[in-house]
């Protein structure tokens, strides 16, 4: 017995060495393990988080950066510039005498810094190799999985969020989840790039006129009417805040433009009142004067007779025009007379029929050789109608296609917001001839007055034949007009019948295009320029990919016209020619939101209107009984 007690002694007094070597190893290992398992577990935390989010590498800079700034901010309270260091120091010391709970809660503030910047370098190698090929599907699967991750988390944000519609000299369309760039940026452009949360469209690219287009059920509409509100706002933002700035002296300041939004729906219909009361709604909403908010031509008429005498003969010219050359000729010489006439021009359908005749003419152009032989040669009958009573006949028949939507109405100064509908898809011809007419009356309108326009014309294709030059016009000049113009078609074929004209539309066009889903992307995609991206090839081992293999740098589409094919309803590629902006467009809800603060509290804002020049049944009945009296025994 005593024999087995001693060798039990002596055995363990020949493995004690070892038996202390591993205790010590295993309280070391426990110690670095509560020291450095919070680190690791942290950055993995960030980097599965960024995994599940589909953030881009950018955003966890941003955290990085947000560390960065908060450890500085505690080392200067504390006054102590290394303090992560000295708290994973008394970590080391608590996990040494047991005390775990509060080791790992300063081993997790010591190395926040080491472990924010270790997943934030792991993420972005990570992602430039799966963005780069070199995995072969598994890059594939990765991009296209952080896609709908991301797709999923602007959705997300637009059901639980408030969207704005504006910033201080932006509209803000919906929330953005992916930019693709141009070119390949630099260490110090991709540390200062800011990681905007929206698709933002600064005034000033709006100022140089934007291109939408989007096929059928794309949700185009949805997008023109927040970017009609969203610049309504951000333009009555600039607009009360110089009106409030203090005159500088006995000098004139800067003219100040009041804001005026037109929408221009061509294709009509018979939803087109349901749609023209809607936006008509949402403008009031965001706090309007509702006098001040027409709907044309449902409740408001225009007036065409305010143009000055040069450009209401080239108007009428235009919507009456013949392909005789000898019967234009004469018709442009009626129209000098009765517009340019010494008593002024007309200020109605009314008072033009009117002038159409002889007696009124020669009273008028007394004492004028060259006029009143004009018009006795106008008055002659060589066996049928002069040619007075046929442009009579011709001009009372445009006046009845154009019904009384222009005949002295109201002018584009009594408007903050103006919805005016075309039947373009009911009557091509009438689409046209109106659209022409809305277009001198913009141009007007700018040219003498004050007002900085957006002027949306949807569904360009139901009025782009005749009318198309001088929308292209329109558009090279309203530039220096202070007016923005934004052209929305189905397809790129659809902003101009031929393509010289498309080309030339575009290239007047310096603010991007917006394009949602449209199936012939292959155009746009074109327009939009190309990239530098690597192209990664594999040789094969047998029916496996091997390990060898080249990467190339080729060019690649910077709009990917597959992916535009495959666009989900309000999802939007806003593409400028140094990147392309994805995103989601969020649906314009009125009663979600409080009218805009800017607007309603504007002492500008309740501006009376002129209203009519004429009442609308006066004018019927005066033209009615007009044509009557002077088609009844027409004699030259």
């Amino acid at each position: 017995m005593a024999t087995a007690i001693r060798r039990r002694q002596v055995k363990l007094m020949r493995s004690w060495p070892v038996m202390a070597v591993s205790g010590v190893v295993a309280a070391i290992a426990s110690v670095v393990a509560a020291i450095l398992l919070p680190g690791v577990a942290t950055a993995a935390g960030l980097v599965g988080w960024a995994w599940y989010r589909g953030w881009p590498a950018s955003k966890l800079r941003n955290i990085v950066l947000a560390v960065l700034g908060s450890t500085a901010l505690a080392a200067a309270m504390t006054a102590d510039p290394i303090w992560p260091y000295h708290t994973l120091e008394t970590a080391i010391r608590q996990a040494f005498s047991g005390q775990w709970p509060e080791a790992v809660t300063n081993a997790v503030g010591g190395q926040l810094v080491l472990a924010a910047v270790a997943a934030w370098w792991w993420w972005h190698r990570y992602t430039l190799r799966m963005q780069s090929g070199v995995a072969g599907e598994r890059s594939e699967k990765h991009a296209r999985r952080q896609l709908l991750r991301r797709q999923r988390e602007a959705q997300r944000r637009i059901r639980r969020e408030i969207t704005p519609l504006s910033r201080p000299g932006r509209v803000v369309l919906g929330h953005r989840y992916e930019s693709t760039y141009g070119e390949v940026r630099l260490a110090g452009e991709y540390l200062l790039a800011k990681d905007r949360p929206w698709i933002e469209i600064p005034l000033d690219r709006l100022q140089l006129h934007t291109a939408v287009i989007g096929e059928t059920g794309a949700g185009k509409t949805t997008l023109l009417t927040r970017l009609s509100a969203g610049w309504t706002e951000a333009a009555w933002a600039e607009y009360v805040r110089r009106s409030s700035q203090p005159e500088s002296g006995s000098t004139v300041d800067q003219v100040n433009p009041r804001p005026l939004t037109i929408f221009v729906d061509a294709k009509g219909g018979r939803e087109a009142p349901d749609a023209a009361r809607s936006w008509a709604d949402a403008m009031e909403a965001l706090g309007l004067d509702p006098r001040r908010v027409g709907v044309f031509p449902f409740e408001q008429r225009l007036n065409m007779w305010q143009l000055p005498p040069r450009q209401l003969r080239a108007s009428l010219h235009a919507l009456a025009s013949t392909d005789h050359e000898y019967y234009s000729r004469l018709q442009r010489e009626l129209l000098h007379l009765v517009v340019d006439a010494p008593d002024g021009p007309p200020t109605s359908s009314v008072g033009f029929l009117k002038k159409i005749n002889p007696d009124a003419l020669r009273r008028s152009w007394r004492g004028y050789e060259t006029e009143l032989q004009s018009i006795e040669a106008l008055t002659a009958s060589r066996g049928g109608p002069s040619p007075m009573a046929a442009d009579l006949m011709l001009f009372a028949d445009l006046f009845r296609l154009l019904g009384s939507d222009f005949d002295a109405g109201r002018p584009l100064a009594d408007f903050d917001a103006l919805y005016i509908s075309l039947p373009g898809t009911v009557d091509r011809v009438v689409a046209e001839a109106k659209a022409s007419v809305v277009i001198e009356l913009l141009a007007y309108e700018l040219a003498t007055s004050s007002r900085r326009c957006l002027f949306i014309l949807d569904e360009f294709s139901a009025v782009s034949g005749e009318v198309a030059g001088s929308v292209i016009g329109l558009v090279e000049r309203l530039r220096s007009l202070g007016g923005s113009v934004v052209v929305a078609a189905q397809s790129y074929e659809g902003l101009a019948p031929t393509p010289d004209e498309r080309e030339r539309l575009l290239g007047a066009m310096g603010g991007g295009m917006l394009v949602m889903r449209t199936q012939n992307s292959g155009p746009v995609a074109q327009r939009a320029g190309t990239r530098r991206v690597s192209e990664v090839g594999r040789q094969l081992a047998g029916t496996e990919e091997g390990s060898l293999g080249t990467v190339r740098r080729q060019d690649a589409f910077l709009l990917n016209p597959d992916r535009l094919r495959r666009l989900p309803e309000h999802h939007v590629a806003y593409v400028l020619p140094e990147e392309v902006q994805w995103g989601v467009v969020t649906p314009l809800e009125p009663t979600k939101r409080l009218p805009s603060e800017v607007i309603v509290e504007s002492p500008q804002r309740a501006l009376p209107p002129a209203g009519d020049a004429v009442p609308y049944l006066q004018l019927c009945a005066d033209r009615q009984r007009e044509v009557d009296e002077r088609l009844r025994g027409w004699s030259a």
